[in-house]
């Protein structure tokens, strides 16, 4: 409410006028933003807003507490006295394509500068506010500490650099006394053929080959696939089919889709579980691939996988059989996982075993097939 006086020609003030305005709108649109800076505030993620030139206009109590300045000393002052210039310029370029572009958010990675001299690495979620112009009025950051991830992450890259070691440990250490001894074998075979300890001698060697083998590919298929081609599902199966020692089995192809792949690896996961249904179907199952909406299966007709132990098929080392050295199922599900997609073991329809792999990507294409 207004109210103005109003005076006569003696000047006095002979009465008032009231004006009376509606502001439910305005006092609505107040509580909403007091709702929102006590959400900010409360927020776990440290929040803050730059003007256009790159200062700050607003930090949340998470932000002041991570980086350990008053909010007194941070208000005025320019995103540089947190971060590095090459990150402050990431953001503003971010921030250009932002109010250029209709995407709405954007994110990238850089270090704040606390301020006892601490770099802690951040996930750093970018927003904008424009004016009714569509000029930038504002910027809106919201900082994640990922420190924990980034340990993870060094602690991975270590385990790596381990397990390469490990690899060309097993390459060479054990490849070369296993070579003599195949060669002894061999020469065993010309000299005596009906000896008696002949055959445990070819399968134990064997064996150990198949763990060098499965232990090497260990090594190399973890890391996560970071290019896909067009693969023809049906004809790579052929190929791995041809590759595997499948003695009487039979092969059943309902595949006919493109699916982007690493190629080289999807040919390893195809052979694993070829081999894993010949060495736990029996010589004569039959296997069958065929297409899923998002992806693929491989069934057989085995003996299947029993209830108790399906939910420890793919741990390292974990067999039902044998002879197998439990770590071709290990493999498979690490090739699925290097592609960001899903394996799942069922029983399939004729009482066997049936691995699903979904969230494949499949290739459509408008030209000739590749």
């Amino acid at each position: 409410q207004t109210i103005a006086p109003v005076e006569g020609r003696s000047g006095d003030v002979e009465h008032f006028v009231a004006v009376n305005a509606d502001i439910t709108d305005r006092k609505r649109r107040e509580g909403d933003l007091e709702r929102y800076e006590t959400i900010i505030q409360a927020s776990g993620d440290a929040v803050y807003m730059l003007d256009p030139s790159g200062r700050f206009t607003f930090v949340n109590e998470a932000l002041t507490r991570i980086t350990g300045y008053d909010e007194s000393e941070l208000l005025g002052e320019h995103a540089s006295m947190l971060m590095d210039q090459a990150d402050v310029d990431t953001g503003l370029s971010l921030v250009r394509d932002l109010v250029e572009s209709d995407r709405d958010r954007a994110m990238y990675e850089l270090c704040i500068h606390a301020a006892d001299g601490t770099e802690i690495p951040m996930e750093n979620h970018l927003a904008t506010i424009e004016t009714h112009d569509g000029d930038l009025e504002a910027s809106v950051g919201i900082v994640r500490d990922v420190s924990d991830r980034k340990a993870r992450e060094r602690e991975l890259e270590r385990q790596n650099e381990r397990l390469e070691e490990f690899a060309a440990v097993a390459s060479h250490d054990l490849r070369n006394p296993l070579n003599v001894a195949m060669s002894r074998v061999t020469l065993m075979e010309e000299t005596d053929p009906d000896n008696e300890h002949l055959e445990p001698l070819q399968r134990s060697l064997g064996r150990m080959e198949s763990l060098i083998e499965d232990l090497l590919t260990l090594t190399r298929e973890g890391s996560a696939v970071e290019e896909t081609v067009p693969v023809h599902l049906g004809s790579v199966v052929e190929d791995c089919w041809r590759n595997v020692e499948t003695e009487a089995a039979t092969l059943r192809v309902d595949a006919d889709q493109t699916i982007r792949a690493d190629a080289g690896r999807l040919k390893q996961l195809l052979e694993n579980l070829f081999r894993n249904a010949v060495e736990h179907g029996g010589s004569d199952v039959t296997v069958r691939v065929g297409d899923l909406p998002e992806g693929f299966y491989v069934a057989d007709d085995g003996q299947g996988i029993p209830d108790a132990k399906r939910d420890r098929i793919f741990e390292s080392g974990f067999t039902t059989g044998s002879q197998g050295t439990g770590l071709g199922l290990n493999i498979v599900e690490q090739i699925v996982e290097a592609h960001g997609w899903t394996v799942t073991a069922i029983e399939s329809e004729a009482g066997g075993a049936r691995f699903e792999i979904s969230g494949v990507g499949i290739y459509e294409s408008t030209g000739p097939e590749p």
